[in-house]
């Protein structure tokens, strides 16, 4: 659950960011309201995406110890919790009611969702071999 709380708070600048792209820039029309709106469901994402991470990590590295976990597999851990749950959920929504369209922005967002999935699992194994100094 940890792990959880830390993706997220690593998680909330990014989305700042990314929503004040997103309502100021390419849909101005969109409110303050869709802003924090937005920013909530980015941190959820993130939580849940740390969460992902950290319940694959026990499944499938669950014998070795953080230095002999390969930074490669890492990453794609951190690729599959960070992009599963937005690209999941948006093809399942998607498939359940077609009248939804996604915005053009989509792609720009799941591509900055998978490389911070990316990033917070290097992150994360940097900051466990470091305290196990």
């Amino acid at each position: 659950m940890s792990l959880a709380a830390v993706w997220a708070v690593v998680w909330l600048p990014v989305g700042v960011a990314v929503g004040l792209w997103l309502t100021r820039f390419a849909h101005p029309q969109q409110s303050w309201n869709d802003f924090f709106s937005g920013l909530g469901a980015w941190i959820l994402i993130g939580a849940i995406s740390g969460a992902i991470f950290a319940l694959l990590l026990a499944l499938f590295e669950r014998n070795r110890t953080f230095n002999q976990l390969s930074p490669g597999r890492v990453v794609l851990w951190g690729v599959i919790g960070g992009g599963a749950v937005p690209v999941g959920a948006n093809v399942a929504i998607a498939t359940l009611f077609p009248s939804i369209h996604l915005s053009s922005a989509a792609p720009v967002v799941f591509a900055i969702m998978i490389a911070l999935g990316a990033l917070c699992a290097l992150g994360t194994l940097w900051l466990a071999r470091r305290a196990r100094v």
